[in-house]
């Protein structure tokens, strides 16, 4: 790689573009390139040719690199999103003609066939989030088939992060998903439950199967505190910290073949090491679910449920029969909903099992024509209606249940509680199991046995259950409630 002395220069070199090629693009002679390349003469910004040259740089047949371009405008705190081609233009004209400032940071290797590397360096948080967004935009224009490794050891914490950055990493993840691309995500287990509402965030992407979610025990000690997301032959990008849940942070862009190929290593072997942590199952399989109850959760044991509505396993068969007739369901899909209703029944009284639904919901529902039972149109494969006569009628037949050792059910304001559930549904044992999946946007179900995650959903649904109302867990209030609205007209 040639001396970068100018910026001119160190975009010809990362686009491999020689001073004749550009020279007859722009529309000079070769000379003028190589002076300007070289820096002893300056390319002035209002020149046609800087024009030219970076709408050059930025043309389809560059369209591979065009995102590293982005990157280095962005890496100089110049505003790129949404910018339109030729706002980018004029921008990489101005850029490219502005030499104060270092592009990049150099360090020596001990390698005689290439003594020079390229590292971009970041600090602090605001540096680490600059280097992700440089990472996963170079992941997005890659040719589709790539494993994107992302090995989360500890070297940044997503809840001093904040909701944003959780936002835009499981954004960037969807969009490379959508590239074509497989991504393997690397989790650090500790001796601390996981935080419920950190692994909600994430439920988009835990619930794709290009993800393959895996982890490993802290005393894998030569990792912690570090992080490192690879995709082998492309682009490394390297995070450490200096103790747990500090913000003092450095992070590096590795590009070339010797770096990239040591880091896509590390992080390979680190995987082969790890074992899977969250499973995804299909949710139009309604009984597998009931079989992970049966197999996994314990008699007795406390049990919480969350749902925003009652679905189609808690209403009498009778009922659950004409909703199918009247959604033109008949033959093996019914029979199934059928089974599985009666299967969750069976269940339901063999565990501690505390039900919350709604009251919002529940209320606003009864304001419509019909709902839409999602968890029930993944089961037939197409909107599965339920008429409001017909909701009515699962009120009523939930206003008759009695609360017993065995089953509690309560009615709450979600709103009230400020929860942060969205349409998940959730059911969690004790020191078992912990199944999550939201049936209106997904058409999986994520499940994890792993205790610090089952503990992590359980101390959350505890909390929520000691934070509701005593009156809303009173027999009598939930029936006058159910009543109220049944009698809603």
């Amino acid at each position: 790689m040639a001396p970068v002395n100018t910026r001119i220069s160190y975009l010809m070199d990362m686009l491999g573009i020689s001073g004749k090629e550009l020279a007859l693009a722009i529309g000079t002679d070769t000379t003028a390139v190589s002076k300007w390349r070289s820096g002893q003469r300056k390319l002035k910004v209002r020149s046609k040719y800087s024009k030219r040259m970076a709408a050059y740089f930025l043309s389809d047949a560059y369209a591979l690199q065009k995102q590293r371009i982005v990157a280095l405008l962005t890496n100089d705190q110049l505003e790129t999103e949404d910018k339109t081609d030729q706002e980018l233009i004029e921008m990489l004209s101005i850029w490219m003609t502005d030499d104060a400032g270092e592009i990049i940071v150099k360090r020596e290797v001990v390698d005689r066939d290439q003594p020079e590397v390229s590292v971009e360096v970041y600090s602090g948080y605001p540096g680490w989030k600059r280097a992700v967004k440089i990472f996963w935009n170079e992941v997005a224009v890659l040719p589709p088939g790539q494993t994107i490794y992302v090995g989360d050891f500890g070297d940044v914490q997503w809840d001093i992060l904040g909701t944003d950055s959780v936002r835009e990493m499981v954004s960037s993840i969807e969009r490379a998903i959508r590239a074509g691309h497989k991504v393997v995500i690397i989790d650090k287990m500790t001796d601390q439950y996981k935080p419920y509402v950190v692994i909600l965030r994430w439920l988009p992407i835990y619930l794709k199967k290009e993800v393959e979610v895996l982890y490993f025990q802290k005393d894998i000690k030569e990792f912690y505190k570090k992080s490192i997301y690879a995709v082998d032959h492309h682009i490394a990008m390297v995070g450490m910290c200096l103790a747990e849940g500090n913000s003092e942070n450095l992070t590096m862009i590795h590009r070339d073949p010797i770096s990239v190929d040591f880091y896509h290593k590390m992080v390979a072997s680190i995987a082969q090491k790890s074992r899977q942590l969250i499973f995804t199952l299909e949710l139009s399989d309604a009984m597998k679910m009931v079989e992970l109850m049966e197999e996994n959760f314990k008699p007795n044991q406390l049990t919480y449920m969350i749902n925003h509505l009652p679905t189609f396993r808690n209403m009498p068969l009778n009922l659950l029969e004409r909703i199918l007739v009247e959604n033109k369901v008949s033959g093996d899909k019914m029979a199934i909903c059928l089974k599985a209703n009666r299967k969750r029944k069976e269940l339901r009284d063999q565990f501690n099992y505390r039900q919350i639904y709604d009251l919002d919901a529940i209320e606003n529902a009864l304001q419509q024509e019909y709902i839409i039972d999602y968890d029930l149109s993944q089961v037939i494969g197409k909107e599965a209606r339920v008429s409001n006569a017909f909701f009515r009628e699962q009120l009523e037949y939930i206003k008759k249940f009695r609360i017993t050792e065995s089953y509690t059910l309560v009615l709450t304001s979600f709103c009230d509680l400020n929860l942060n559930v969205d349409n998940t549904a959730i059911v969690v044992q004790e020191n078992s199991i912990v199944i999550a999946w939201n049936s209106e946007f997904y058409d999986r179900r994520m499940y994890c046995k792993e205790l610090t995650v089952v503990g992590g959903y359980f101390n959350y649904l505890k909390e929520i259950w000691n934070h509701i109302p005593l009156i809303s867990k009173n027999e009598a209030w939930i029936k006058e409630q159910l009543q109220r609205m049944i009698d809603l007209k």
